[in-house]
């Protein structure tokens, strides 16, 4: 009974893309080494370029989008469906990791990781707003307790995953493994 439930789906779809997304978060780390070697940088560069210029750019523009797509979720003069929103964080963030996938130069590497933080820091507002209508105040702790695993468990899969397919496949092929069913569930939630 429960699962045909409207906020019982939508929340598990949430729940769904919210761990894809996070799952591209860390797919980078476990091949650094390949991608220094890939763009001819010293160990150095590989931990200034790949470890600190990507991930502080990564995370100011997840921190400042997070802001305004709080902004954005909370405010009365845009008039966008919160499920649909989501969608276009989902989307933007996936643009960013199948560009990853066909990055050629550093600097389109930079850029696309950087552009994947828009969903990151996006997801959580517009995610919490949702929740906070579709349950009541005793049942938000729980989905919020599911929904903050499933984003958790995306981030460690996600490594686990780079971990293991990109010395297999090369250290591409994780990012295509993990947007196309990120895309699959903005598709879904566009139509909610």
């Amino acid at each position: 009974k429960d699962m045909k439930e409207p906020r019982v789906w939508l929340t598990g779809l949430l729940a769904m893309s919210s761990f894809f997304l996070y799952a591209e978060q860390n797919l980078l780390g476990p091949n650094l080494s390949a991608v220094a070697e890939e763009f001819g940088f010293s160990d150095h560069e590989r931990d200034s370029k790949l470890g600190g210029e990507i991930s502080l750019g990564f995370f100011i523009v997840g921190g400042i989008c997070g802001l305004f797509f709080g902004w954005l979720t909370d405010s009365s003069r845009i008039n966008i469906p919160r499920a649909r929103l989501f969608s276009m964080v989902i989307v933007l963030g996936e643009v960013g990791c199948l560009g990853t996938y066909v990055s050629r130069s550093y600097f389109e590497l930079f850029a696309y990781r950087v552009l994947t933080g828009i969903s990151i820091g996006g997801a959580s507002p517009v995610i919490y707003s949702i929740l906070g209508d579709l349950w009541d105040q005793s049942q938000r702790v729980r989905v919020s307790t599911i929904m903050g695993l499933a984003m958790s468990s995306g981030a460690a899969i996600g490594q686990i995953l780079a971990g293991y397919l990109g010395p297999a496949f090369g250290w591409r092929f994780p990012f295509l493994i993990v947007a196309v069913p990120a895309l699959v569930c903005a598709g879904i939630l566009s139509v909610q």
